[in-house]
């Protein structure tokens, strides 16, 4: 870990899209050792979203937090609270004669938990904590506390840590707990960039309340993008090795003919080309939302809190509550595919595509669980078209919503051909559309119609499946295609020569996605039966299409065999080969089991 950190160091990345191929590369390299110090990166970044110049001169740029004597992490959830943050229940009391906070854990249900980097490793933490003065509540606020002695690395007075012990999985990840009893931290501790608390005790906003709010939880965004580009990057691993094993595994064949090889099968082409469209179309998404996130990161570096960066930080937030929950559950479902798609094979350690399920498993719950989390881009989406309909304009300044401008346009239209090229050159897309637009009609008249009860809770809660979230899926699925599009035509013109295969991956993308919806595009009506028939035959017709070209497209995401670590997966395509070695290879493989003599004596009469 210490040497990635040197050679972070060295290499310093210039924009954020830099950070993340670099994150992604070494993920492959250490996965351990490149999540621990993206856990030290977070507690960085949030020192530098929610501190001051001088507390970020003091943590996250200091040289001992670039040397790792100060070594951080973020405690957030508590054992009974996680994604429901306003209820936490970590208490920081402000003492005017100390000019300090006391951090108090009230019991055990509230001590912090989950938390990476701290059951062994952290020396500070950002502490999510509800703010006390003079025994008035001002909502959750977040404070460094330092946990362990920067000499001896043991706990400071007054906090207990320790390990959370094992997990299904990332039994090397450091996980831990932490308890405060009544630990004093000075005033200065306090993020104090959107709100102060002065020498005296009073409680002062340099934001609205709310804007107040949204921007601290704004500076988890760049977690939940982080994953999301883990995620693009773990489901490119797992296609790269089935979509190479399925073009060298051969079996059966027709009748006195050799064995063809098995993506030569409609099933296997069905099962994972369009997934490796997808992967593709998220890995492009990745990088689009990764520089625009460092974009907002950057203004907030600057101080910049205008309207304008309000808007900004909120449709980064919504947009990356919703592309984390969509990637993540997509490349879930690649690597479980690629695993089938493999067979028995792809059930051997040696293909590394276990190792990949467990390593990605966390993905779905950890930094807001999926279910949950995409509910804010649900309620986002539902507000812009009801402030739409009370006659404001649609405000997105990164244009992810400007086609809700047109929503009441998009949803009375429907398709009016049969024609496959229409349905690829902009149908598609028109059809993405037409679909949140109809299950954000559907959800917005339920809403009306569920709250004239005056129970919102049970409004909201009785919204969401078939619903919201499926309208939330539907806008990140469209933005993704979109996006798509988008890099296809600003092709610079040494690369004009990719838009072909660049097409063909878009457009089996858009299918994908279109034919996996289709109960809602013929419930709606913007479908007829025959369309939809029609719309299946195209899909299966462009994986067929794209199967020549399968190779080339893993050849050119290029990662190296060595951070593949794959037998099936290798780019020499010596799939038999590099497995029956590593199978040769194993310790003990051909001696004799321990308790050999219990295997060669007779079992007794009863």
């Amino acid at each position: 870990m210490r040497k990635l950190a040197e050679y972070l160091r060295e290499y310093k990345p210039q924009n954020a899209v830099e950070q993340s191929i670099l994150s992604n590369c070494l993920r492959n390299v250490s996965m351990g050792g490149c999540t621990l110090l993206m856990l030290h990166r977070l507690f960085s970044i949030c020192v530098e979203s929610l501190g001051t110049e001088r507390q970020k001169r003091f943590w996250a740029d200091s040289e001992d937090c670039l040397s790792l004597k100060i070594f951080g992490c973020f405690a957030l959830t508590e054992i009974s609270h996680g994604t429901n943050t306003r209820e936490m229940r970590t208490q920081a009391t402000f003492h005017k004669e100390s000019q300090q906070f006391i951090i108090h854990t009230p019991d055990d249900e509230a001590a912090k938990c989950w938390v990476g980097n701290l059951g062994k490793n952290a020396t500070h933490a950002i502490v999510a904590a509800q703010l006390y003065l003079d025994n008035k509540c001002y909502g959750l606020h977040w404070f460094v506390v330092q946990l362990r002695e920067l000499i001896t690395h043991l706990p400071m007075p007054g906090v207990r840590v320790g390990d959370l012990g094992l997990k299904i999985g990332w039994n090397w990840e450091d996980h831990g707990f932490v308890v405060f009893n009544n630990v004093r931290i000075p005033r200065e501790n306090f993020l104090d960039k959107y709100q102060d608390v002065t020498p005296d005790g009073q409680y002062v906003l340099k934001v609205s309340e709310r804007d107040r709010f949204g921007l601290t939880l704004g500076a988890l965004s760049g977690g939940r993008v982080g994953i999301a580009a883990g995620a693009a990057e773990c489901a490119k691993l797992a296609l790269t090795i089935s979509v190479r094993y399925s073009y060298v595994r051969r079996q059966f064949g027709p009748p006195k003919q050799p064995e063809q090889p098995i993506i030569e099968y409609q099933l296997q082409q069905y099962r994972l080309l369009p997934y490796l469209s997808t992967a593709i179309a998220m890995d492009l998404f990745s990088h689009w939302l990764t520089e625009k996130y460092g974009g907002v990161v950057q203004l907030s570096k600057q101080g910049q809190v205008d309207k304008t960066f309000i808007q900004m930080n909120a449709e980064i937030h919504a947009i990356s509550s919703g592309f984390k929950p969509l990637s993540t559950w997509y490349t879930r479902d690649i690597i479980q595919t690629s695993r089938e798609c493999c067979g028995g094979h792809g059930y051997s350690a040696y293909s590394r595509l276990a190792l990949l399920r467990e390593e990605h498993d966390p993905s779905l719950s950890y930094e807001g669980e999926n279910n949950v989390l995409i509910q804010q881009l649900g309620r986002y989406l539902v507000k812009t078209i009801q402030n739409k309909q009370n006659g404001k304009a649609v405000s997105s300044p990164f244009g992810t919503l400007n086609y809700l401008n047109d929503f009441e346009i998009i949803f009375s239209s429907n398709c009016t051909h049969m024609d496959s090229v229409k349905f690829l050159n902009g149908g598609l897309l028109s059809a993405l559309q037409w679909r949140v637009c109809y299950l954000l009609k559907q959800s917005s008249e339920k809403l009306v119609r569920l709250s004239s009860s005056g129970d919102l809770w049970s409004t909201w809660n009785n919204s969401q499946v078939f619903f919201l979230q499926a309208a939330a899926k539907g806008h990140m699925e469209l933005l993704m295609v979109k996006n798509n599009l988008d890099c296809i035509s600003q092709l610079e013109e040494k690369y004009i020569s990719l838009r072909p295969i660049l097409q063909k991956l878009c457009d089996l993308n858009s299918l994908f996605c279109v034919c996996n919806g289709l109960d809602i595009f013929l419930e709606g009506g913007y479908f007829n039966p025959e369309q939809a028939k029609a719309l299946k035959n195209l899909l299966l017709d462009q994986c067929s299409q794209l199967v020549p070209d399968g190779v080339a497209v893993i050849d050119a995401i290029a990662i190296p065999d060595k951070a593949l670590w794959s037998a099936l997966g290798q780019s020499d395509g010596e799939v038999y080969k590099h497995y029956f070695t590593k199978i040769l290879s194993a310790k003990g493989v051909h001696e004799r089991p321990s308790y050999w003599q219990l295997l060669r004596t007779p079992i007794s009469k009863i």
